[in-house]
C-alpha cells in the first residue's frame, strides 16, 4: 500500500491551479510507510524528506491510501527521479489549458510523478490518460484512492486531540510535527 498526500495550497500559483483545474487541491506527494515523502515541487524539483518536515500546515493536507500497489516498485521509481527538475512548463499548461504533446523531458510536476510512480507499482489510478495530463484533482477522484482524513487528524497529542487509531493502522503513529504543541503530561502520583 502507498499513501498519496493532496494539499489545499494557499499561494498565488496554488490558487491558479485550483481555479483552473476546478479543484480543492493544488499539490500531490507520495508518502511511504516509513514516513518518507517524495514529491516534485517548484524550487526543489524531485526531492524527499520526512513527513514531519511537510511544508505548510498538516491541516492543509489530505491523506489517501492506495491498496494493492507494489510499494517497493513505487519507491524505486520515485527515488530514481530524485534530483530531476520541476516541470514549470506543464504547470503553465494547466493554468492556460494549452494543449501539449509531451515527450519524456526528465522533468516532473507533482501529480504527474505520483501517477507515474503508482503505475510502476502496478496500479494505474486512472484509465486512458497519460501522467503529464493528471492534476491533483484527478488523483482525488480516482476510485482507487481511499480518503483517510486530514494529515493533522492522524496526530495524537493527548488531551483534546483526535484519536490516532487510523494513523497507528497506517504505521505512522510515531510522527511528531515541528511547530506543534507538545502533549500535556502529568506527573505520576
Amino acid at each position: 500500500m502507498i499513501y498519496i498526500l493532496l494539499q489545499r495550497g494557499r499561494g498565488t500559483i496554488a490558487t491558479l491551479i485550483k481555479w483552473q483545474t476546478r479543484s480543492a487541491y493544488s499539490h500531490a506527494a507520495l508518502l511511504f510507510r516509513d514516513g518518507v515523502v517524495i514529491e516534485s515541487q517548484a524550487g526543489h524539483g524531485v526531492w524527499k524528506y520526512h513527513v514531519s518536515e511537510v511544508e505548510g500546515s498538516p491541516a492543509d493536507w489530505d491523506v489517501f491510501v492506495v491498496d494493492y500497489v507494489d510499494e517497493k516498485a513505487v519507491r524505486k521509481f520515485a527515488e530514481a527521479q530524485l534530483g530531476d527538475r520541476y516541470d514549470y512548463a506543464s504547470i503553465v499548461r494547466f493554468v492556460t489549458r494549452a494543449q501539449a504533446i509531451r515527450q519524456d523531458s526528465g522533468k516532473w510536476f507533482c501529480s504527474e510523478l505520483a501517477f507515474a510512480a503508482m503505475a510502476k507499482g502496478g496500479i494505474k489510478v486512472l484509465s486512458r490518460i497519460e501522467p503529464w495530463e493528471v492534476s491533483p484533482e484527478m488523483l482525488a477522484i480516482s476510485p482507487l484512492l481511499k480518503y483517510q482524513g486530514r494529515l493533522d487528524h492522524f496526530i495524537e497529542f493527548g488531551v483534546n486531540r483526535p484519536s490516532s487509531s487510523r494513523f497507528r493502522e497506517m504505521g505512522l503513529a510515531k510522527f511528531a510535527w515541528k511547530n506543534s504543541p507538545q502533549p500535556v503530561t502529568t506527573a505520576a502520583k
